[in-house]
């Protein structure tokens, strides 16, 4: 949504939660020197096989290896633990994607970069929710960068979740709220007066804490 409010003025607000700025950064963030230079050169595979077979060659499963060693996304076990964790408790997948992935798509995430953008969005408004827990998949560098380029109006939020918190009902309850706040604000007719909703989740996360420690 960064990239969009950036190159299309009919947007006039935006909020972004944890969001991907960067394509190759983000999945060099994932691997190793050693692993970051044998994805290129599987890449660079995938493109000779495409340029004799043509277009279309898939990974089944964006975080597992295909038979010529490809993964798209690496994974740790702490958050496979916790798409486990999620489906125990609640009978549903955390997410819903689609397993398939067209191994062409990881080329143009790659040239993907939205941070060079956002200085284009203002005079449209900005809301960047970020989040300072446990988060190897949203490289925080890249959303400092953005929001420090970017124009007025903005706002940035940080939020004390872990990466995949944001899935779970309670994570969405401190962070939609925040969304809904600033859309009110900026899409709304006539100004409105602050609703007091970023007190609210203050609120929510204090008393999260608390009940966390005396647990």
């Amino acid at each position: 949504m960064t990239y969009a409010a950036a190159v299309d003025r009919r947007v006039k607000a935006v909020v972004a939660q944890a969001p991907i700025l960067n394509g190759y950064r983000w999945l060099k963030s994932m691997r190793g020197a050693d692993d970051w230079e044998s994805f290129l050169d599987q890449l660079e595979a995938a493109r000779r096989r495409r340029a004799e077979m043509g277009p279309g060659e898939q990974l089944a499963d964006a975080s597992a290896a295909d038979s010529n060693g490809l993964v798209a996304l690496p994974t740790s076990q702490k958050i496979v633990n916790a798409f486990s964790a999620h489906e125990k408790a609640t009978g549903e997948a955390l997410l819903h994607a689609g397993g398939a992935l067209e191994i062409e798509s990881l080329e143009k995430v790659i040239e993907f970069d939205a941070v060079h953008l956002a200085d284009r969005i203002s005079p449209r408004a900005l809301c960047v929710i970020g989040l300072s827990g446990y988060d190897v998949y949203h490289p925080r560098e890249d959303i400092q960068s953005a929001f420090k380029i970017a124009g007025e109006p903005k706002m940035l939020h940080t939020v004390p979740l872990d990466q995949l918190d944001i899935y779970w009902e309670w994570g969405r309850d401190v962070c939609i709220p925040l969304a809904v706040e600033w859309f009110d604000e900026h899409l709304s007719a006539s100004v409105i007066p602050p609703s007091g909703v970023v007190a609210e989740v203050e609120e929510q996360l204090s008393s999260r804490a608390k009940t966390s420690t005396t647990t």
